[in-house]
């Protein structure tokens, strides 16, 4: 739970409270208004909700720990190009980096990490995790604005990088090293198949023969129910009631559109 905690409080400097901060500095040193920079900003969020379902599907197929490290990684990096940033081309690349690493794949590591890994009290483990969102909210305007004031827009962004590589890469592989169960890449059940006409059943056999005493009309009437009953379940349930049915799936669609937090 520490580890979702750790990813939902880090995706803070890719949401949007704290990228505002930085609005009015950004705006003045490269010369661009703020409708300009929100239009900028609303593309940005776009494409990277956009992007999210092709990269966040990786996770898994990946060591839980080892994909951690390559957000935060990227994450950081995203933070150093809008150090960076002279013009207009360099600020979409760092805005693009920290809206994608820091909203999208560290909120999806948090919620994933922690529904995967939990079988029972789920629901607590997800809330406990989800705490790092309005705890970031609490506290990091605060650090930033003072960040800000000590070294400037830039300078805060470096330290952003450094604390992300230097803090949080170490505080993930602490918690989760040794765990290999919850860094196991998750391995599919194999489909259930009924077993063929006169196949072994434990010690016995199951006889398949025809009943002598069916007439063609019991035939019939069995195969027009077993039809009724196949058209009402096809028509009853959605193509793949189990993504619709996962609690987990509707918690993860407010990463699309923009959480409410941010």
């Amino acid at each position: 739970m520490a580890f979702g905690a750790l990813h939902s409080f880090g995706s803070a400097f890719g949401q949007t409270f704290l990228i505002a901060l930085f609005v009015p500095f950004i705006s003045q040193s490269l010369g661009i208004n703020e409708t300009g920079f929100a239009n900028i900003y609303a593309g940005i969020t776009i494409a990277s909700a956009a992007a999210l379902p092709f990269i966040g599907r990786m996770i898994d197929r990946v060591d839980m720990l080892r994909y951690s490290l390559i957000v935060m990684v990227f994450l950081a990096a995203g933070c150093f190009v809008m150090s960076a940033a002279s013009n207009v081309i360099v600020l979409i690349g760092g805005l693009f980096m920290l809206r994608f690493a820091g909203q999208g794949l560290m909120s999806h590591v948090s919620m994933t990490s922690i529904a995967r890994y939990f079988d029972r009290n789920r629901g607590r483990a997800l809330a406990i995790a989800a705490f790092g969102f309005p705890m970031a909210e609490a506290i990091m305007p605060a650090i930033f604005l003072a960040l800000i004031a000590a070294f400037g827009w830039r300078g805060a962004y470096i330290v952003a990088g450094i604390v992300i590589l230097l803090v949080m890469v170490p505080l993930a592989t602490w918690l989760v090293r040794g765990n290999r169960h919850f860094r196991a890449v998750p391995v599919a059940e194999p489909a259930l198949t009924a077993p063929e006409p006169g196949a072994d059943i434990g010690a016995g056999t199951v006889a398949t023969t025809q009943n002598p005493s069916e007439t063609e009309n019991d035939r019939v009437a069995a195969a027009a129910a077993a039809s009724d009953s196949h058209h009402q379940t096809s028509h009853s349930h959605p193509i793949h009631p189990r993504l619709f049915k996962s609690a987990y799936i509707w918690l993860s669609m407010p990463m699309l559109a923009g959480q409410p937090w941010c």
